[in-house]
């Protein structure tokens, strides 16, 4: 009877957890030489629908920030080439990027594999 009634309290929490969750995941590649290396910033602009998704940002494929709607991941690159996406619920998006030395990059994440420069 207990477990009954434990199990289902236990995934629930657990799902509640990873919705809600943010923050770091893995810390993006290092930055070889800082005075070169560019700004750079991605910000979750999903439609409602999407508020429960969890989305996790990629650098390269690996995961390095778990984005609630509306917020904001700033982190620094050195110049050159990347794989910039999120994953979120079944969608698996990427797009790669040139990043230049000492510049200042903005990119929306949207729903729908949405990935906007606005902004270098």
């Amino acid at each position: 009877m207990i477990v009954r009634l434990i199990l289902p309290l236990g995934l629930s929490v657990a799902l509640a957890g990873c919705s809600v969750a943010s923050g770091p995941l893995s810390a993006p590649p290092v930055p070889a030489n800082p005075g070169s290396a560019a700004d750079v910033s991605v910000y979750r602009a999903t439609a409602v629908d999407d508020d429960e998704e969890r989305m996790v940002v990629t650098v390269n494929g690996e995961g390095v920030y778990q984005l609630r709607p509306g917020e904001r991941y700033d982190f620094v690159l050195d110049p050159g080439d990347y794989t910039l996406g999120y994953r979120m619920a079944t969608d698996d998006c990427s797009v790669p990027i040139r990043i230049a030395a000492e510049a200042n990059y903005v990119f929306k994440l949207g729903s729908e594999c949405a990935i906007v420069l606005e902004s270098e």
